[in-house]
């Protein structure tokens, strides 16, 4: 499955474990492809020849991890020099002085 992603998560859009790995890339503003393992045969299969069905799982440079924790996948994140993106400093409005 061809993607311009380093991480791909694949999972169930009604499980919570995905959701919250899901949003964990989001609010670290890390790209991701996302496979519905329900709605991808592909998907579906690739997730029953590498975890037996356990879900979900995540592929960082053909390291699967298999329902990581949000610590596990920092690990595995910091390791491959995948660090989440800081959001720029807010900008303070200038404050004007009247005399």
């Amino acid at each position: 499955m061809p993607v311009d992603s380093e991480l791909y998560v694949y999972g169930a859009a009604w499980c919570g474990l995905t959701y919250r790995l899901r949003e964990y890339l989001m609010n670290a503003r890390l790209p991701h492809e996302f496979f519905d393992i329900e709605r991808d045969p592909k998907a579906g299969e690739f997730i029953l020849a590498a975890t037996d069905g356990r879900f979900p799982v995540v592929v960082v440079d053909r390291h699967v991890i298999t329902d990581p924790t949000i610590a596990e996948l920092q690990r595995v994140l910091a390791a491959h020099a995948i660090l989440p993106r800081l959001r720029p400093p807010r900008q303070r409005p200038i404050e004007t002085i009247v005399q």
